[in-house]
């Protein structure tokens, strides 16, 4: 597809060509008997000359810029009609240079073919001249000479300038690429979660190589997550599992790196590759890739340990910002998320997501009696069974002592069954010590510490009523089961 904007410094050049033949028509018809229609080549050289400058044809289509090339032939069938300027053999020598000029350029300005076409139109009016003034120096074997020599050099002209224009969409496809690149695994590292990071992963690779990818992530347990991307939609092996690619092994002569921490790459059959996603601790993941071009092709196998090595970087951010997050935001003891992590679920509670909060009856006692061993143990019971009882989008936190609170997404009506679930599963465990339960349900435009706070005494009032129970908290009155 011909995308080429017409550029003021090739219109100038054209209005250039046209003010020298002008001149030389000019200084033809001052040296003969009709300076008078000299003057009006001259105010035709003047115009075609201003318009070339001043136009804003970097605008227009690259077609409008034609008119330059149209305005050259007239302004020779003006020229000759006025001065008899290929009476003169030094005039007339110039029409070979001048007409081989207007082709060039017009293949230049032009998509391919156009300055063959053009060619008709300048025998035309060549043949006009010819006929107009037979007994001039301008022949028949000259106009045969000179139109196809200029036909070819527009063609020329027009092909190179059609492959430099390939090349400079290529380099600028190639930059938006990198740019594309670097933004997308910048964004990695604050991801919320493995899978929305295998997604943007996915995601970049399908963009970068224009294919369908298929990402694996293993995580320090060895646990994959798994995302596809790309022109075709389903997984890049059909019938594969997520583990280890097949090709991994398969060619070591597509080796990208060997070092500690680099990327691998493999093709395990034509047009299918396999990268391999190295960090410190060992394999990160690996992205499989079906490549319409040769994986042995150079820019390509520099692009793909490129991307490899960005993303392991990227992986590699994303797991210790993770890790920094964990850290802060979790309870040792309990293996739960602590208070800083209870406030942040907080702050992102939406209409009709239930808040469930946990205290253990009489811990106090057990601390006592049995001592804080057992008491540490405890929480450590209970913290593993909130861990196992909450679903996929839910989360669990220790608000401190031996207070729970459980953040059930979306639950609406059914928090009480939810509360029940949990309540009749820790029973069913015969801890050393009965929880009670306060549940209240998220309203929207009401404040989360508000809902907090209706949980809240929705479970000292199940421990008012004999412990071992559930307080349900409605917006205006609470009712205990």
């Amino acid at each position: 597809m011909y995308t080429h904007s017409v550029t003021p410094g090739t219109v100038r050049w054209a209005g250039i060509l046209i003010v020298a033949y002008g001149l030389l028509a000019v200084g033809a018809g001052m040296s003969s008997d009709q300076p008078g229609m000299a003057a009006l080549v001259a105010a035709c050289v003047a115009a075609a000359g201003a318009a070339a400058v001043l136009l804003p044809w970097r605008r227009w289509h690259h077609a409008v810029a034609l008119a330059q090339a149209v305005a050259s032939l007239s302004l020779l069938v003006v020229a000759e009609v006025a001065t008899q300027a290929s009476d003169s053999r030094q005039a007339a020598a110039t029409y070979p240079v001048f007409v081989t000029l207007v082709l060039a350029w017009v293949g230049l300005t032009q998509p391919r073919r156009t300055a063959l076409s053009f060619t008709v139109c300048v025998g035309a009016v060549l043949a006009g001249v010819l006929l107009y003034d037979s007994g001039g120096p301008l022949d028949v074997p000259t106009l045969a000479l000179i139109l196809p020599a200029g036909a070819a050099l527009g063609e020329a002209a027009s092909w190179i300038m059609g492959e430099l224009r390939r090349l400079q969409r290529h380099d600028e496809a190639r930059a938006t690429t990198f740019i594309d690149l670097t933004r997308s695994l910048d964004a990695l590292p604050q991801r919320a979660s493995r899978a929305e990071v295998a997604d943007e992963l996915a995601s970049a690779a399908a963009r970068l190589f224009d294919t369908s990818a298929e990402v694996t992530l293993i995580d320090v347990d060895g646990h994959d997550m798994v995302a596809v991307a790309g022109r075709h939609p389903g997984p890049v092996h059909p019938g594969a599992g997520p583990g280890p690619a097949d090709g991994t092994a398969a060619a070591s002569d597509h080796v990208a790196g060997a070092a500690a921490v680099g990327t691998v790459l493999t093709a395990s059959r034509p047009k299918r590759t396999t990268v391999t996603l190295v960090g410190r601790r060992g394999i990160l993941g690996r992205v499989q890739l079906e490549l319409d071009r040769d994986p042995d092709d150079g820019y390509l196998t520099n692009l793909v340990r490129l991307f490899a090595a960005q993303s392991s970087a990227a992986l590699e951010r994303f797991e210790l910002v993770t890790r920094l997050d964990h850290e802060v935001s979790h309870d040792v003891l309990t293996g739960t998320g602590n208070r800083r992590h209870a406030n942040k679920l907080l702050s992102t509670l939406r209409n009709g997501d239930g808040i469930v909060l946990i205290d253990i009856d009489g811990f106090k006692a057990v601390n006592d009696t049995a001592g804080h061993l057992a008491g540490d143990e405890l929480l450590r019971t209970l913290g593993r069974y909130l861990n196992s009882y909450v679903r996929g989008g839910d989360d669990v936190a220790r608000l401190g002592g031996d207070e729970f609170v459980v953040l059930a997404r979306g639950v609406g009506h059914a928090a009480t069954a939810a509360a029940n679930r949990l309540i009749e599963g820790w029973r069913a465990l015969n801890p050393t010590a009965t929880v009670s339960i306060g549940v209240a349900v998220h309203h929207g435009g009401e404040n989360p510490e508000s809902t907090l706070e209706r949980a809240d005494q929705a479970l000292y009032g199940a421990k008012r009523a004999g412990r071992n129970q559930i307080g349900v908290s409605a917006v205006e009155t609470d009712r205990f089961l």
